[in-house]
């Protein structure tokens, strides 16, 4: 709304055209109404540069399109850059609700550098179905160990965790590794059966310092926005 008039049928350049009318822009703070940046018909591009900043992903907003309030369209869409991670698994803990007869998580490791050391980095519970969650119980069966496979504390500590020896091996997409060392919405991806355990080795972001895909960085998986939109971050 704006002086009295409903400006939601309106295209989003009309809408953006209004707010820069009125919004005065100046010094960031608390409280303050500020404009969005966006780049209008380059949004890879943009993206591309948001990724080399570290920065969690962008927002793409079709050409034209009308706000519906309290709906979700296919003209908004958030654009996540994620990485992705070999990942051995050490174990799972108890589902709930309609996965009480599977697992509600993997808990998940790798081999940190240089130490080489396997090394738990957290669990992902996202993205399963039935077939997968049948098929991966039936071969955490198989592999059961009364214990943790690696010493760490605060794995052992985990709430209902049941251990397996740490033979399997999946595919994790994740946003970032936390300061603690975990990873952080992490989604499973898959089984790696053409990988071996000692091969999947942590593979850091790259941070805002870091430029390219060298050694030892993750691989960022892009999602490129369709059609012309304006790209906001």
């Amino acid at each position: 709304w704006l002086d009295g008039e409903d400006l939601t049928a309106l295209t989003l350049e009309d809408r953006r055209r209004r707010l820069e009318a009125v919004v005065v822009q100046g010094e960031a703070r608390p409280g303050r109404i500020d404009l969005v940046f966006y780049a209008d018909g380059t949004g890879v591009e943009f993206a591309e540069a948001a990724e080399r900043h570290g920065l969690e992903g962008v927002v793409a907003k079709r050409l034209g399109s009308r706000y519906q309030p309290g709906r979700r369209t296919s003209d908004w869409r958030k654009i996540k850059l994620l990485n992705q991670q070999d990942c051995v698994v050490l174990g799972w803990t108890p589902g709930k609700s309609a996965r009480s007869s599977t697992f509600g998580a993997l808990l998940v490791g790798a081999y940190d550098r240089p130490e080489g050391t396997l090394r738990w980095i957290g669990q992902v519970g996202t993205v399963f179905t039935d077939r997968m969650l049948a098929d991966l119980m039936d071969r955490l069966r198989d592999l059961a160990r009364d214990t943790p496979p690696i010493d760490d504390p605060d794995l052992a500590k985990v709430k209902g965790a049941r251990f397996v020896e740490p033979r399997l091996v999946c595919e994790v997409e994740f946003l970032e590794i936390t300061s603690a060392g975990k990873l952080r919405a992490p989604s499973y991806k898959g089984l790696r059966l053409d990988k071996p355990p000692e091969d999947c080795v942590l593979e850091r972001p790259a941070t805002t310092a870091e430029s390219g895909n060298g050694p030892g960085e993750a691989r960022p998986v892009r999602a490129r926005p369709r059609g012309r939109s304006r790209t906001a971050g």
